[in-house]
């Protein structure tokens, strides 16, 4: 990766959105679609700065930081605006605390913590959409994008056990599922946690992904592996939610874990990183043998 830093312009207004006089330090991810960096003062950090490649992502970003989050803003970044100098950049205030991933709980914290987290989740899923509703059922979405992925796959190299995979993906859908604001991107590594007055909060970060979509795609991230999880995770966190699936709905969700594992596997060979496409193996077939 390289070093290069924003332009002037983009580091002034940064600091002028944030009123210090900051350094730009990069923290981009590996393989990430967007780059980030940390705006810090005395090694503190500030603010974040994030430049999309993708400027539908930056849009979709902005769009749910700006309203979706306008009465969440207790449980989500402070978002300080899109830059004017160039497409894609953004900025948001730091959030005190660190990923739910690195830090230090029992396993009842932990499941208080996926509690805590369903209940957020709830609550962005019951703000009104602000865009238009999609011209295409989603359940037919859903057919179609799994019948993309699969043919994405086949163009990738395909596996033992892609027909299988298609199958159930290109199989009718529900057709009562209804389109909610979603993150899409729910994992640890997204939600920063931090004790105060004795509780746990949690704060969703990065929306890059976010648009409406069925309820049950901010939970496949989290559990698409849930036996490797500390026990009662799921539970917990459709405790929080309030909510608790039904038949149809667990078959949903877990075709919607085919439907990732497919998708990250067929990233994963495209960016040559092995292990990453093992991992989407096992989830495939993890849910289809629930499924079956």
């Amino acid at each position: 990766m390289s070093e290069e830093l924003p332009s002037a312009d983009v580091r002034a207004w940064a600091n002028e959105r944030l009123g210090v006089d900051g350094t730009f330090h990069e923290c981009t991810r590996r393989l990430a679609e967007a780059r980030s960096w940390a705006v810090r003062v005395d090694g503190a950090p500030v603010g974040w700065l994030k430049w999309h490649r993708q400027p539908d992502k930056a849009a979709r970003e902005a769009r749910a930081y700006g309203v979706w989050l306008a009465g969440m803003r207790d449980v989500s970044a402070e978002f300080l605006g899109t830059c004017p100098v160039g497409r894609g950049w953004m900025l948001t205030r730091h959030v005190p605390g660190v990923p739910l991933d690195a830090m230090e709980m029992t396993d009842p914290e932990r499941r208080a913590a996926y509690r805590t987290l369903g209940r957020t989740l709830a609550r962005l899923h019951a703000v009104r959409a602000d865009v238009p509703e999609d011209p295409v059922p989603l359940h037919e979405a859903l057919r179609v994008r799994g019948q993309a992925w699969s043919d994405r796959g086949r163009g990738a190299g395909g596996f033992v056990g892609l027909d299988a995979v298609s199958a159930c993906l290109e199989a009718p859908w529900p057709t009562t599922l209804s389109r909610v604001p979603c993150h899409r991107d729910v994992q640890l590594h997204n939600v920063i946690g931090r004790r105060a007055e004795g509780r746990l909060i949690t704060v969703l970060i990065d929306f890059g992904q976010a648009r409406p979509d069925v309820w049950m795609v901010d939970f496949v991230k989290l559990f698409q592996l849930p036996s490797a999880l500390v026990p009662g995770a799921m539970e917990a966190c459709l405790e929080g939610y309030g909510r608790k699936m039904d038949a149809v709905e667990r078959r949903t969700f877990d075709r919607l874990r085919v439907l990732h594992g497919l998708g990250t596997w067929t990233w994963a060979i495209s960016h040559g990183d092995y292990g990453v496409a093992r991992s989407a193996r096992r989830v495939m077939s993890d849910a289809l043998s629930v499924i079956r």
